[in-house]
């Protein structure tokens, strides 16, 4: 932890495992609760970016699969960390196994024999609590 505030503190941006930059110019101010709120902005984005750029990935490695295989299913959004689809009910077992392959699939940053855990909700409506 000390060596990654360290060097946002020095270069005043920091990059998450998959390269993705996050600038933060206000670790130079000299309000000392506005550099220390940014240098933790900083620090929580090398973390948070990671679930995030892997949601990405697997969705959009999911619908590369939807496509190959022609299934009737529709990627509608991506909400923080979930994937919401529209799935035609006899195809419901196979895309949940497939998200969950694709989600949990090792891109270099898993902890071995650990995967990513999921949840897979299913219901007739997008609303909550449906």
């Amino acid at each position: 932890m000390d060596s990654r505030l360290q060097y946002i503190n020095t270069y005043g941006a920091t990059y998450s495992v998959f390269g993705r930059k996050r600038r933060l110019k206000n670790v130079f101010s000299d309000n000392r609760e506005v550099a220390g709120h940014a240098a933790r902005s900083g620090f929580n984005f090398e973390i948070q970016s990671v679930a995030s750029d892997i949601n990405l990935i697997a969705a959009t490695e999911l619908q590369q699969w939807i496509k190959a295989n022609n299934k009737d299913i529709k990627i509608f959004a991506l909400v923080h960390d979930s994937i919401v689809a529209e799935v035609r009910e006899d195809l419901v077992e196979e895309y949940c196994a497939m998200m969950k392959f694709f989600t949990q699939k090792d891109r270099g940053v898993m902890i071995p024999g650990c995967p990513i855990g999921i949840d897979q909700e299913i219901g007739d409506t997008y609303a909550f609590g449906d």
